[in-house]
């Protein structure tokens, strides 16, 4: 069901959406990115771990057809999975309180915060592992709250993931 709270937050994610895709890196940025973009593009391994949902997700999106440079589509995962964690924070956010109001300013906090807009902009790691982790977060709260069992079932599903158990 579409409610008006829910539309809030589409065109309240939809905007930062326009803000981090815009943004996006279009040159190597220092750390990890230069490993993590050329194993994307090679199917290599980076450094241990190897981030190998990343490497993966790297590989097809480094080969579409976009009039983009490599890092920069690279970087769309990174731009791709801080909306959806944003998504899902704003859902835990919505298991405490129906206020549209808090829900918006914690989101917006967020996502314009300094180091989780710089890691939604270039190509590494830490986006995609927010997601992940406040997937286990929700998951774990909705079956707290809910008793349903497949909330259960995708918490352990995520929990299976190198970087979550690290």
């Amino acid at each position: 069901m579409f409610t008006k709270n829910s539309f809030v937050i589409t065109i309240l994610l939809s905007l930062i959406l326009y803000f981090y895709v815009t943004s996006l890196t279009v040159d190597i940025f220092g750390g990890d990115v230069g490993d993590l973009v050329t194993a994307a593009f090679v199917r290599g391994v980076a450094h241990p771990p190897g981030y190998p949902l990343f490497t993966i997700l790297g590989f097809f999106v480094s080969h579409l057809n976009l009039d983009l440079e490599t890092v920069t589509k690279v970087g769309l995962i990174s731009a791709l999975a801080s909306i959806t964690a944003l998504y899902v924070y704003s859902k835990i956010i919505e298991l405490f309180t129906q206020n549209r109001l808090i829900q918006i300013i914690s989101v917006g906090s967020l996502a314009f915060s300094y180091h989780f807009w710089l890691y939604s902009e270039i190509p590494e790691v830490f986006a995609l592992n927010s997601l992940l982790s406040l997937c286990v977060i929700y998951n774990s709260l909705a079956f707290y709250k809910y008793e349903k069992f497949g909330y259960f079932l995708m918490y352990t599903f995520l929990l299976l993931h190198l970087q979550i158990l690290l």
